[in-house]
């Protein structure tokens, strides 16, 4: 068995004995991917730190949140007050 297939095998039966079975490993990539955006991490850093080539790739993993949203829009408006 390889190291990958080792892993997996190993997360697999971690998650199920917890009662977490329909967790999947590949799932913290997302998650650790989109907590760092909303910390506010740069997408090239977060490109480094998946091991991706493209940021297109990582993009794919980072979920915005409507939070975040929110968050954008007021600081534009915020902008506009302050010219205004």
């Amino acid at each position: 068995m390889d190291e990958v297939t080792t892993t997996v095998t190993l997360g697999e039966r971690v998650t199920e004995e917890i009662g977490l079975a329909h967790l999947h490993l590949h799932m913290l990539r997302h998650t650790f991917c989109s907590a760092m955006l909303a910390a506010g991490h740069d997408a090239l850093i977060l490109r480094d730190l998946m091991g991706h080539a493209s940021v297109v790739t990582t993009q794919g993993y980072a979920h915005v949140t409507s939070t975040q949203r929110r968050r954008a829009v007021a600081s534009i408006d915020a902008l506009l007050r302050e010219a205004a």
